[in-house]
C-alpha cells in the first residue's frame, strides 16, 4: 500500500522538477539541472560527458537514447532507476571515485556494454542494474 504512494510522490517530485526547469528557462538546454539533479538530455553527441556539479542521474535521464559512451564527473553519487537502461549503442561507461549509488536497472539491456570497473567508494548496485 505504502508503495503506491511513493511512487504517485516520486512521479509529483518530478513533474515538479519539470515545471521548474521551464520556469527557469532552461529546460531546452543541453543539459537540464536543477540542483545538482540532472533531469533531462536534449543533446544530440553520442559521446557524453556529464558536467562537473552534477551529483544525481534523475530517473529514466538517458534511458534508451542512442549514446556510446559517458564519463562521469566527480561530483556524481547516485545513477538512478533505468538512466541508461536499453541504451543498446552504449559501450564504455568512466565512473567517477565519489559515485556511491547504482540504482536497480540502471544499465538494464545496454547490449554492448564492456566491463566496467567499479569504483572502491560503491556502496549499493541494485537489482539488474547492469
Amino acid at each position: 500500500r505504502w508503495g503506491v504512494y511513493d511512487a504517485h510522490d516520486e512521479i509529483a517530485h518530478r513533474y515538479q522538477s519539470i515545471i521548474e526547469a521551464k520556469q527557469l528557462g532552461i529546460y531546452k538546454d543541453e543539459y537540464v539541472v536543477l540542483n545538482g539533479v540532472l533531469i533531462r538530455y536534449n543533446g544530440k553527441n553520442t559521446e557524453i560527458a556529464i558536467p562537473e556539479g552534477v551529483k544525481i542521474i534523475e530517473e529514466g535521464t538517458f534511458c534508451g537514447a542512442p549514446i556510446t559512451s559517458v564519463k562521469c564527473p566527480s561530483t556524481l553519487i547516485n545513477i538512478g532507476k533505468y538512466s541508461f537502461a536499453w541504451c543498446h549503442e552504449l559501450q564504455n561507461v568512466e565512473l567517477n571515485e565519489g559515485l556511491e549509488t547504482i540504482e536497480k536497472s540502471a544499465f538494464y539491456d545496454c547490449k554492448n556494454l564492456q566491463p566496467i570497473t567499479l569504483p572502491s567508494s560503491v556502496t549499493s548496485v541494485g537489482m539488474f542494474a547492469f
